[in-house]
C-alpha cells in the first residue's frame, strides 16, 4: 500500500524530523514500500515548515564546470549547470530555481549561471515554493538510503478522498510510525526569549485550529487569544487591537497597563481562572521570558547592573517603538510587574531609548530594595518561584 504523511499544522517541522519517521519505520522491520509517498495538499497541515534546498558550487579546473551537489537529496531536482570555473579572477555564480511540469508531480531545475575560481565553495539557498511535493519527495529519498525499496512515486491526495477510496476498498490506514513535536512550553521559549515573530504567527494559529478545528488561520488565533483576554485576563478584547501573534503589525494598539494585566494573568498572579490552565501553565510561560543579562533578547543587557539575573522579560521594537515588559524583584520575594512601551522615537535612537528603559527598570529594583520591609506595599507582588536565580 501507499504511505501517508500526515501532520498536525507543527510549525517546527522540518526535514530532520522525516529521519526520525523513517527510522521508526526500518525499526519495525519494513523494508518495501509497493506504494506511493502521498501527502495532502494542506501544506501547512502536513509539509515541512520550510522547504528549502541548500545548492553548494565548489570551482573545478579552469574552463571546467564546477561541481554542484544539493541538500536534501531527491529525485524532485535536477541540475543545470551553465557556469565554469576560472584561475586567477574574481567570479561570480548564481543560482535558480525552475518548475518543470511534467504528467506526474513535476520537478525542479536547480540552474546554475555564472563564474567560479578554482577551489572555492559557494553556498545558496533557496526557498521550494511547492512545499507539500518537496516534503512527500524529501521522505521518498530517505526511505530509499535507508534501505527501503519504493515502488511508487510522490502523489498529492487529500486525507478525506484518500480515506474514502481506502474505505470503499474495505481497508483503513494504520499508524506506522509518529513524531512528537517538542512540548508547548518549550516552544513558547523559542519565542519569546529570542523574539521569534514567525514562530509565534503560527503558533498562535496552530492554537486557534486546536481550539475551534480545522485547519489553521490567523483569524481562528485571534479568537482564541480574545476569549482568554475576556475569560481570564479580564480585559475587553474590544478596548485593544491585536492582529498578529508576534505584535510586528504597526495596528497594535495596546496600553501598558494591559500589557501588565495580561503578564500577571499568564503568571497567575490574576487570573479568573486561578487553579485552571493559567495556574498550571505559569512556571512554563514564565520560563520562557528572556533572563536580564542572561539569554534570549536581554542576553547583552543588564550585564553590569544589580538587575542582572533578578529581570525576566519580552522586548518589542518597530520603527519608531521600543518595549520593554516583564517582572523585576531585589533577590528575595519582592517583586513588580511593569510594562514600558516607548513611541514616536527615531529608530536610529533606539539604543538611547533601550538605555532609559533600563534605568527605569534599575529605579523599580531600587524602590524594591527599599520597601524589604514593607513587603506587602501597593504596586508590590511575591514574584512566582519559577523566576530564575
Amino acid at each position: 500500500g501507499d504511505l501517508y504523511l500526515l501532520g498536525t499544522a507543527d510549525p517546527t517541522l522540518n526535514v530532520q524530523h522525516l529521519d526520525e519517521l523513517v527510522a521508526s519505520l526500518k525499526a519495525r522491520g519494513i523494508n518495501k514500500l509497493e506504494g506511493d509517498v502521498v501527502i495532502g495538499s494542506k501544506t501547512i497541515r502536513d509539509g515541512v515548515t520550510r522547504a528549502s534546498v541548500k545548492v553548494t558550487i565548489t570551482g573545478a579546473a579552469p574552463g571546467k564546470p564546477p561541481i554542484v551537489n544539493y541538500e536534501p537529496q531527491s529525485e524532485y531536482f535536477k541540475i543545470k549547470v551553465n557556469a565554469s570555473s576560472i584561475k586567477g579572477k574574481r567570479g561570480r555564480v548564481s543560482v535558480g530555481l525552475k518548475h518543470i511540469e511534467t504528467d506526474d508531480s513535476g520537478h525542479y531545475d536547480i540552474e546554475v549561471w555564472g563564474r567560479i575560481r578554482q577551489g572555492r565553495t559557494a553556498t545558496v539557498w533557496r526557498a521550494v515554493p511547492r512545499r507539500a511535493t518537496f516534503t512527500a519527495h524529501t521522505l521518498r529519498a530517505k526511505l530509499i538510503t535507508a534501505g527501503i525499496d519504493v515502488v511508487g512515486t510522490v502523489r498529492i491526495e487529500d486525507l478525506e478522498d484518500y480515506v474514502a477510496t481506502a474505505a470503499s476498498q474495505d481497508f483503513l490506514p494504520v499508524e506506522l510510525a509518529r513524531h512528537e513535536s517538542a512540548r508547548m512550553g518549550d516552544l513558547v521559549a523559542r519565542v519569546n526569549k529570542p523574539s521569534n515573530n514567525f514562530l509565534a504567527d503560527r503558533l498562535l494559529m496552530t492554537a486557534g485550529s486546536a481550539v475551534f478545528g480545522g485547519l489553521p488561520t490567523m483569524e481562528k488565533g485571534l479568537d482564541a487569544m480574545n476569549a482568554w483576554l475576556d475569560d481570564d485576563a479580564g480585559i475587553d478584547p474590544k478596548s485593544l487591537t491585536v492582529d498578529t501573534g508576534s505584535g510586528l503589525s504597526y495596528a497594535t494598539r495596546i496600553t501598558a497597563e494591559q500589557i501588565v494585566h495580561i503578564l500577571r494573568a499568564g503568571a497567575a498572579l490574576d487570573t479568573n481562572d486561578p487553579d485552571g490552565d493559567d495556574a498550571v501553565n505559569a512556571p512554563a510561560f514564565l520560563s520562557s521570558l528572556a533572563v536580564a543579562g542572561g539569554d534570549g533578547t536581554l542576553r547583552r543587557r543588564f550585564r553590569g547592573s544589580p538587575v542582572r539575573r533578578k529581570m525576566v522579560g519580552k522586548t518589542g521594537t518597530l520603527t519608531g517603538v521600543i518595549a520593554l515588559s516583564g517582572f523585576v524583584r531585589d533577590g528575595d520575594d519582592n517583586g513588580l510587574c511593569f510594562a514600558i512601551v516607548t513611541n514616536g522615537n527615531r529608530h536610529r535612537l533606539r539604543n538611547r531609548v533601550r538605555r532609559e528603559h533600563e534605568n527605569l527598570v534599575e529605579a523599580m529594583h531600587e524602590y524594591l530594595r527599599a520597601r524589604k520591609q514593607q513587603p506587602t506595599a501597593a504596586g508590590s507582588a511575591k514574584p512566582p518561584s519559577a523566576l530564575p536565580n
